[in-house]
């Protein structure tokens, strides 16, 4: 415990001493910060009323505006010699621009040429609207690297007519700016461009360097340095300001590193190590105090853990008894049902059986007035056809008949065609005498081949319907064969079927003691089944309430365990 309130402070004092840090010296560096400002701005602003001085001296106009008459020259330098000893650098440059000469410290150094790179700054500075700029460059004309005062000269009408000027030796301006610097704190210079502007390193200056470049782990942050005027960047190794200068659109960087001195030697670590080990000393007493009291609570507590013990061992054994009456309830009530069940299904048997009987009588009842309707039918059908038979007989009787008339009809058409033939002879002798005799005659032998023709047609008739007669009579006699079968058997089916109604209403009567005694047993089954569903209800609340007692127990005893081990 004690080890944990050690680690945790350690934590605290480091989290709460990075916070300390953060705001103490992120609000001293915004003080440096703007101290540095100020001081820069001073010195810077000293410059530009010097210059802008210069540049707006009638005098001075007077010799730019016309930089060929010796009269005004001399005087216009009598009058910058005296500028040169108020500049920082002790130095000044003037450029005409009719006739781009260009003059360093009052002494002629080269042509201005607008066009080439290195003298970008004259017409930048000629065509600005501004009256004056900034430009840090190396010069190779005049070989040095100065922060150039770049003022514009205008004539009465406001026409730029010229640029003048002076360098601030960067060297001398900016070890000023950073005198009373700490050793801990670093400092950088940069412009919009994030190109260092200042830095105690001249060539990070020279070689135009991006402020990104110079500290590597604000290049994912490079956003935060621009701003309007103040801004303060939290890193891992320690805390940056930056401050915008406007007057010359660039901006100041201060950094100071968190260090292990930071940590220790801070007024937060001092207090937070004061309450620390207060608080330690406060928890060893407690302690000590604490462990004289668990030391009178042992004894109560073994006392407790004992009899805790034997609660539990006496509830384990009062849990198993009742959890072994539940299940023999609950087995009994299982085998009740399965009873219960075994009845209602042996019931519903019975009761389709009965059904099945009555059915059984039902059918017997239709089959027996069946057979007597079948037995009835068949009398009255063997009857017909003994009438049928009668009828036969008489068909045959009539058939013979008719071949006794066919063979009558048969003589007469053969005297018929032999008249013809002696009536076509008599007209053959008689001439034309005989023509109509002939005539006649020939009519008589086409009625007697006619004749001819329908004899030979009614006799194959008669034999066709002889034969048909012939047939009918052997069936009529099988039907009448068949009938006297079925009224036998007919009679035979019927006494069958009335001994078997007496054996289905004994079998339905048997049926029905039956299924009333099973109903008696169902209910008595499940009255004794519902008392068991109540027994086994309560056996199971009780076995709850001993499931409750036993957690308690054993709560109880891991209760006094943990306390003895405590202890």
């Amino acid at each position: 415990m004690l080890i944990f309130v050690l680690a945790a402070s350690a934590l605290l004092i480091l989290f709460g001493s990075r916070n300390s840090f953060n705001k103490t010296v992120g609000n001293e560096l915004e003080q440096l910060a703007t101290m540095k400002k100020l001081d820069f701005e001073g010195k810077l602003n000293s410059q530009i009323a010097l210059a802008l001085q210069m540049t707006n001296s009638p005098v001075f106009k007077r010799y730019i505006a016309e930089p060929e008459n010796e009269s005004f020259k001399n005087e216009a330098m009598n009058e910058v010699a005296a500028y040169e000893e108020s500049f920082l650098g002790h130095s000044s440059f003037w450029c005409a621009d009719a006739t781009k000469e260009f003059y360093s410290d009052r002494k002629f150094s080269y042509i201005v040429d607008p066009d080439k790179p290195s003298e970008y700054w004259y017409k930048m500075t000629l065509d600005s609207e501004d009256d004056f700029n900034f430009n840090i460059n190396y010069n190779p004309d005049l070989k040095v690297t100065n922060l150039w005062l770049n003022a514009v000269v205008r004539n009465g009408s406001g026409k730029a007519i010229g640029v003048a000027g002076t360098g601030v030796p960067l060297d001398g301006f900016i070890d000023g700016v950073y005198a009373d610097m700490e050793k801990d704190a670093t400092m950088y210079l940069f412009n919009g461009a994030n190109e260092i502007t200042g830095a105690l390193d001249k060539s990070l200056v020279e070689s135009k360097k991006l402020i990104t470049e110079a500290i590597p782990e604000l290049e994912d942050r490079e956003s935060e340095l621009i701003t309007m005027d103040m801004a303060k960047i939290t890193t891992n190794s320690g805390i940056y300001v930056v401050k915008n200068l406007p007057s010359v659109n660039w901006r100041i960087i201060i950094f100071k590193p968190f260090t292990t001195r930071n940590l220790l030697f801070n007024s937060y670590t001092f207090v937070s190590s004061l309450l620390i080990a207060i608080t330690v000393a406060l928890l060893t007493v407690f302690n000590i105090f604490i462990s004289r009291i668990l030391k009178s609570m042992g004894a109560v507590i073994r006392t407790t853990h004992d009899e805790a013990t034997k609660q539990k061992s006496i509830v384990s054994n009062v849990r198993r008894a009742v959890k072994a009456n539940v299940n023999s309830i609950a087995n009994f009530g299982e085998l009740m049902s399965e009873q219960a069940a075994t009845i209602e299904e042996s019931e519903a048997h019975i009761t389709e059986l009965i059904n099945q009987v009555q059915s059984l009588e039902n059918l017997r009842k239709n089959s027996t007035e069946n057979t007597k309707n079948l037995e009835k039918s068949s009398q009255v059908g063997a009857e017909h056809i003994e009438e049928l038979q009668e009828k036969i007989k008489k068909i045959e009787k009539c058939t013979e008949r008719l071949d006794s008339a066919n063979d009558l009809i048969s003589s007469v058409t053969d005297q018929t065609a032999l008249v013809a033939i002696n009536a076509a002879i008599e007209a053959a002798h008689a001439g034309e005498m005989g023509a109509g005799f002939a005539v006649v005659a020939r009519e008589i032998r086409q009625l007697a081949e006619k004749s001819k023709e329908h004899e030979e047609e009614v006799l194959n008739s008669i034999e066709e319907m002889n034969q048909m007669v012939k047939v009918m009579s052997e069936y009529s006699a099988t039907v009448r064969d068949s009938f006297s079968n079925i009224v036998e058997n007919s009679g035979k089916v019927g006494a069958n079927f009335m001994e078997m109604s007496e054996s289905i209403e004994q079998q339905a009567t048997i049926g029905q003691t039956i299924s009333s005694n099973l109903k008696a047993i169902t209910e008595s089954v499940e009255k004794t089944t519902n008392e068991f569903d109540f027994m086994k209800v309560e056996n199971e609340s009780v076995a709850t309430d001993i499931e409750k007692v036993a957690g308690n127990s054993e709560v109880l005893l891991n209760s006094a365990e943990k306390a003895l081990r405590k202890i």
